[in-house]
């Protein structure tokens, strides 16, 4: 399976956002010290051969892919992964007691985010069609290609390795400000508590007024978790104004929120950049989504807005700022990427291949392709060489 065809997609990521974008979150120093890392796999297969040979071909390709454990089939692979959190399954398609499939569903109801490889002796279609919208990564075929699993591995560990800067980078940033955040808090808290609470919930409703609500983003509530943590960390101690009766009076002015918002005014812009940053990671979850769910014929822009937790009109906003293009136009290009890959293996009809990337018809399939390309699907096999 030739996955070359990745590469013209993927530069929607970095070369279509909008120029008015700005990264949300400040990157990490921590980053330029960036270990590789590990990337643990489980293989799944009845056979004992074609185990020994994905062993050896992973051996083989980095040094940072490591097997932890082989299963014979699916049920007890299941076992593994919630022993082991195995980061990739390279799984076989039929196997004894729990197959492949089975697994896959398996492994997504139980919410785990392990990336899954699909390995099959022969094509099956429905099958094809099913892994992809379990989210599967990949589907092989038998006999195994080393040049084709070793593509197939480098693309999954780069995927691996992004999420994981990420999670850290966002820690990291997330670490930093908690600092700053006691020290705002101490730098207050001679006033009292009260007044303190009643202005940093203020704060909150505030912005949960605004349009693109901080409540909407997972890392904006981090933030304000960590504001709130912080105050009532200092509260626990009982640290009252009662203590500085010099402040009593100034705690009683009536200008008081305004030194209480003059305090917060610098953690402002953090806190909307964050609420940015929740923005932007709704639009990656989109397109994970979307990776997941290209091959069904129903995909639509709703579905999408949905499964992300905004409207469909808010959604189509914001996907076209940050990608450049419109959702609709990025799903027809990943169906046509996954097309020429899957075009370029013999094993596979044209119909089936329309099929498996979410075309109900092959006379719109065509015409999109042609539309796309150039040329017709056959012709671009003819090209190819394949008949």
């Amino acid at each position: 399976m030739c996955i070359a065809g990745s590469v013209w997609l993927s530069g929607l990521h970095t070369g279509c956002a909008s120029p008015a974008r700005t990264e949300p979150v400040p990157k990490s120093n921590s980053l330029f010290h960036w270990r590789k890392p590990m990337m643990n796999i489980l293989i799944v297969d009845d056979e004992a051969p074609i185990k020994r040979s994905l062993m050896k071909i992973i051996e083989k390709e980095l040094r940072q892919l490591r097997v932890v454990s082989m299963a014979d089939n699916g049920l007890e692979a299941l076992g593994k992964i919630e022993e082991l959190m195995p980061d990739l399954v390279i799984t076989d398609v039929r196997m004894p007691v729990m197959d492949g499939m089975q697994l896959s569903r398996a492994i997504r109801a139980r919410g785990y985010q392990t990336e899954i490889v699909m390995v099959s002796g022969y094509y099956d279609y429905a099958y094809l069609r099913e892994a992809l919208q379990q989210g599967v990564t990949d589907y092989l075929l038998k006999p195994v290609d080393p040049h084709e699993v070793a593509l197939t591995l480098r693309r999954v560990y780069q995927k691996h390795e992004n999420k994981l800067k990420e999670r850290v980078e966002m820690q990291t940033w997330l670490a930093d400000r908690k600092s700053s955040i006691r020290k705002l808090a101490e730098s207050v808290w001679f006033l009292h508590e009260d007044h303190v609470w009643e202005h940093v919930d203020a704060l909150e409703d505030s912005l949960g007024r605004e349009p693109d609500t901080a409540r909407s983003s997972e890392y904006a509530m981090q933030w304000l978790t960590l504001v709130n943590a912080e105050f009532k960390q200092l509260s626990d101690g009982k640290l009252g104004m009662e203590q500085y009766p010099e402040f009593q009076e100034m705690a009683k002015s009536a200008n008081f929120g305004q030194h209480i918002r003059k305090l917060l005014s610098e953690s402002m812009e953090d806190i909307r950049k964050v609420r940015n940053w929740g923005s932007h990671r709704s639009i990656r979850n989109a397109l994970d989504y979307i990776q997941d769910h290209y091959g069904n014929e129903t995909l639509s822009l709703g579905e999408i807005a949905d499964a992300v937790g905004m409207s469909a009109t808010y959604f189509s906003k914001c996907f076209r700022q940050e990608m450049g293009i419109s959702c609709i136009q990025y799903i027809t290009r990943l169906r046509m990427e996954k097309t020429v890959e899957l075009l370029a293996n013999p094993s596979f009809k044209v119909y089936e291949v329309a099929h498996a990337t979410g075309f109900s018809e092959y006379a719109h399939f065509a015409k999109v392709f042609k539309k796309t390309f150039g040329f017709s699907p056959s012709e671009y096999r003819s090209n190819l060489g394949i008949t």
